[in-house]
């Protein structure tokens, strides 16, 4: 008949909750008997933390989507559910027990029990890094109505005491079976329930004639029991095992191999296994003369008394609480350990119920546990989390049947298992070392080294048959370089006593080398001197050659394959101890960086700039002595080291030579290439103590030639460094500045030439630095720009000048004509939000487009011209006036300068000020008047300071101008005085 249950789920059918192991379905009524208990989510989480198993929840997808809080301390994880079932095994380090091979995913308990299966296994590992754990693992499936499994549940637990306490079993039946081996006079046979022979010691052979070979496995009946007594000995046996009616001890008549009776004395003892089979032992005492029957008797006992004592030995030995219980629960005896403390006094509980003894919960997991022993025969294990005088600790329960109606509880501490867990690891170890050397070259050779053995693995590793190496040096397989360092550190070593691997490469027979790892061992005599070695070889060729590429990458540009700047760093720092050591020695240091490598980056592709970095690399190498060094620093930069100079002049000459290199055209991906390079050049000394001080230096130099008009190179200096950290200490500011909103802005009218009267202003950005005072867009607009950090400025002023502008009109309505005037840098106009932040602005103020005005520089328009026409396009939509500041003074092209959607050009102020009938600055700002009328432009001059400028550039057709003729940069203060004077007119 089918088992039932009042709580069953729906989705499990009764024959597959039949087969379900016992502890899910422990835990599957448990939860189902709480749930009404549950009145939320979170009190069924902290159920399960407090569940003493581990449990883990898959979905249908094989998503760990739950594992409680004693799973994941198990697993020596703190994740909750980031594994999905193809990395389960590489998340959790998951392996088959005994072996270094991870658990196969298919055979996965979770993933046997998504495919509909109930699952219990044992031979699961956990590799934590503290810890190997072996597991016990059960797995359930669970169905919705339509018989689709849509959860798996896990169960798992930690049985390294389970382990240990079965091999410690084991070795304690050695000790048993050594035990009756070594007592000659007492004769001892062991037979199963169907008295088949198990065991037939030494003494047995002597008194019966069989040897032990011929014993075991026979019927005992059919040895020594003679016909007569036979049947009898059957049902005494039969009726022992299923009544528990003691075979009485007494004289027998039994038979020898021979046919000859012999008088015994027997007694029986029977035991059971942990399996719960019954096994029998029958000790007998020959008794064929009475008083030498008498004295073996007495010795019998007298062995029995000692092998009684060894076993109460054995038992104050073990380190449990040892618990004597009968089936139903009450207990008979109790013996204390010194190793654990009991959690309730152990005089008080005998006669008393489990169950009146434990608390309602353990005591019901106790029966259980109790009642599967005697059910199964089986040893059962259980663990559990108890507190004695304030301090929780970890304890497992092992319950044996001992008896007809009698079980054996031992409670063993488990919260300590670290000795254990050290020693299982050294054991893996050995296990471990042993099996990766199944392929590999073992031999043997004799004091001096000549082999006297070859496993045949020598034919795969080297190409020789064993019998060819036999009496053969090994020294003549080895590769010359490393023949004396072999014969110290390994031959020498091994004699002496020390087993040292070394790596060594060894000759095959087709005269390639592969590197071997060899450990040398050495074989003592009976003396304890060496007579022999025995070598253990492996092929690490494949190792070594990763090793080498390491190495080489760790110190090699992937592009070029230049040395790298560790290998760089590393060559500087010798070359400067050198010349602390050697006045005589000199070297410098070639700070390369090619000029606008990024036009040809971003023109061309970057594959065509990779291309050019690895020609311009091959090229630097054919300049260069194999002593020099060159390496590639990162992106475009070169730095060079010249070993063993003369003097600086030498580290001019090679950078010229590379100038004429770089002179000539590359051609990449059948285009021709130009391109040049700035050089810093430093020459190094004793002073200097760390390499990056050289590149410190070096690099200095090299921005000193960048800035100073590329393509050149510099000679660093003590001025260079001064500059240089005035220049740190600016950037340092400025990034302060803008944090602390330093900055303010001032306001430049601009007139009209026609009339003199006021039509807006230029805003201009000034820097109110707290302790230098006012700085202006000369100190630090260019190293904004350098830095990354003008954006973040140019917004700034946009949206304060707009926001400025719009209050003043609103202010002053009569006014509402005002123009604002706003600067914009180059990185601005590649910003792909530049238009929309515009457009922002104007809505945030509120102010129309048209009484805006961005200024750009010609300098802008030449690296993209397209996109740029494009993004000006874009804002004339809007409005918005487009300016060229500082017209003349760029690189302005005929060319396109139609095509771009301007509205004004603005003269700078260096042709104004030196403008004068006949010269040249006067033809320029000609030139430029009549270009504006032909483009149909207004012409703009600024830096206007006196009557005789203003008069020239109203006769050459000008219509606005700005300068200190009219007004100086003012504060919005001053500005608002100005607009409420009502007095716009500022012609002197």
């Amino acid at each position: 008949m089918q088992e039932t249950h009042p709580m069953l789920p729906k989705q499990i059918s009764l024959e597959n909750w039949g087969n379900t192991p016992e502890s899910v379905k422990q835990l599957v009524n448990s939860l189902l008997a709480n749930v009404a208990l549950l009145e939320s989510e979170s009190h069924l989480v902290q159920f399960l933390d407090a569940n003493p198993l581990g449990i883990a929840v898959h979905d249908a997808t094989g998503k760990l989507i739950y594992i409680n809080h004693i799973g994941r301390d198990l697993l020596g994880t703190d994740r909750n559910s980031d594994a999905e079932t193809d990395r389960l095994s590489e998340s959790f380090q998951v392996y088959r027990a005994k072996s270094q091979s991870p658990y196969p995913i298919d055979e996965l308990p979770s993933t046997r029990a998504l495919a509909g299966e109930i699952v219990k296994v044992d031979d699961l590992e956990i590799h934590r890094p503290d810890r190997v754990v072996p597991f016990e693992v059960s797995a359930t499936p669970i169905f919705d109505d339509r018989g689709q499994v849509i959860y798996a549940i896990v169960v798992f637990q930690d049985i390294s005491d389970r382990l240990l306490a079965k091999a410690a079993l084991e070795k304690s039946e050695q000790r048993f079976r050594k035990l009756f081996e070594s007592t000659p006079m007492i004769s001892v046979q062991g037979y199963n329930r169907d008295r088949q022979v198990i065991y037939w010691n030494e003494a047995s052979e002597k008194l019966y004639g069989y040897s032990k070979t011929e014993a075991i496995g026979q019927q005992l009946e059919d040895l020594i029991i003679p016909p007569e007594m036979r049947q009898g000995v059957i049902e005494a046996i039969q009726t022992w095992i299923t009544q528990g009616e003691q075979i009485p001890a007494s004289e027998l008549s039994l038979m020898r191999k021979d046919g000859s009776r012999v008088a015994v004395y027997s007694s029986h003892i029977m035991l059971i296994t942990p399996e719960g089979e019954h096994e029998i032992y029958c000790v007998d005492i020959d008794l064929s003369e009475q008083q030498t029957a008498l004295r073996d008797r007495e010795r019998a006992e007298e062995e029995l008394r000692r092998a009684v004592a060894k076993n109460q030995a054995l038992i104050d030995t073990i380190p449990d609480l040892i618990l004597r219980v009968n089936r139903d629960g009450y207990y008979i005896d109790a013996i204390p350990s010194d190793e654990i403390e009991a959690a309730y006094p152990l005089d008080l509980v005998i006669g008393k119920c489990i169950l009146d003894v434990l608390p309602p919960e353990r005591a019901q997991e106790r029966m259980y546990y109790l009642e599967r022993a005697f059910q199964t025969g089986e040893t059962q294990f259980h663990e559990y989390q108890i507190q004695i005088n304030g301090r929780w600790q970890y304890e497992e329960a092992r319950i044996v049947v001992s008896g007809n109606n009698e079980a054996t509880i031992l409670i063993r501490d488990i919260t300590d298992r670290k000795q254990a867990e050290i020693s299982l690891r050294e054991s893996e170890a050995r296990y471990r070392l042993l099996a990766e050397n199944i392929n590999d070259l073992v031999c043997l050779h004799d004091y001096d080294g000549k082999y006297l053995y070859v496993s045949p693995s020598c034919e795969t590793l080297l190409g020789y048959r064993d019998d060819e190496m036999l009496g053969q040096s090994p020294y003549d397989f080895f590769h010359p370089d490393d023949r004396d360092r072999i014969r110290q550190e390994a031959h020498m070593s091994a004699i002496e006593g020390k087993a040292n691997p070394i790596t060594y490469r060894m000759r095959q027979k087709s005269g390639k080398y592969i590197w071997f790892e060899t450990l040398t061992n050495p074989i003592l005599d009976a003396m304890g001197q060496v007579i022999q070695l025995q070598t253990t070889s492996r092929d690490v060729t494949e190792r070594i050659q990763a090793q080498n590429q390491l190495e080489y990458d760790a110190f090699h540009d992937s592009l070029t394959g230049l040395p790298n700047r560790h290998l760089l760093m590393e060559r500087l720092e010798l070359s400067i101890h050198r010349a602390k050591r050697i006045d005589s020695y000199h070297f410098a240091v070639l700070f390369l960086d090619l000029d606008r490598f990024k036009v040809i980056n971003d023109s061309l592709g970057h594959l065509v700039g990779d291309k050019l970095l690895i020609a311009i690399a091959q090229k630097l190498q054919t300049i260069l002595r194999e002593i020099d060094l060159v390496a590639r620093f990162g992106g475009d930069e070169f730095v060079i080291l010249l070993d063993e100079i003369e003097d600086i002049q030498e580290a001019i000459h090679v950078t010229e030579r590379i100038f004429s290199k770089l002179k000539l055209p590359l051609t990449i991906e059948g285009r021709e290439v130009y391109t040049t390079a700035s050089v810093g050049i430093v020459l190094g000394t004793q002073d200097y103590i760390q390499a990056s001080h050289l590149l410190r230096d070096a690099d200095i130099a090299m921005y000193r030639a960048k800035n100073s008009g590329k393509a050149r190179y510099e000679i660093f200096d003590a001025e260079m460094h001064r500059q240089a950290l005035i220049r740190m200490h600016l950037e340092n500011d400025l990034r302060r500045a803008i944090d602390c909103h330093e900055f303010v802005m001032y306001y430049q009218p601009i007139v009209s030439l026609d009339n003199g009267y006021l039509i807006g202003f230029e805003a201009l950005i000034r820097w109110q630095d707290p302790y230098q005072g006012f700085k202006y867009p000369n100190d630090f607009v260019p190293i904004a720009e350098e830095i990354g950090l003008i954006s973040q400025l140019s917004h700034w002023a946009l949206q304060k000048a707009c926001h400025q502008l719009a209050t003043w009109q609103t202010t002053f309505p009569n006014l509402h004509s005002l123009k604002i005037c706003v600067n914009l840098s180059a990185q601005d106009l590649q910003r792909s939000a530049l238009i929309e932040e515009v457009d922002r602005i104007l809505a945030q103020t509120n102010l129309h487009g048209r009484c805006l005005t961005l200024e750009i520089t010609e300098s802008m328009l030449i690296d993209d011209v397209e996109s740029t026409i494009k993004l000006l396009s874009q804002l004339k939509t809007r409005g918005i006036q487009i300016s060229i500041d500082d017209f003349g003074t760029g690189y302005s092209s005929l060319n396109y300068l139609h095509r771009l959607p301007l509205d004004n050009l603005k003269v700078d102020r260096s042709f104004v000020s030196q403008m004068q009938d006949g010269k040249k600055n006067h033809q320029i700002v000609e030139t430029i008047s009549t270009l504006s009328n032909q483009l149909e432009l207004n012409a703009i001059a600024e830096g206007i300071e006196t009557p005789q400028q203003l008069h020239r550039l109203q006769n050459l057709g000008y219509k606005f101008g700005q300068g200190y003729l009219f007004s100086k940069p003012i504060s919005q203060e001053a500005v608002e005085a100005l607009l409420a004077s009502n007095n716009l007119y500022l012609f002197p």
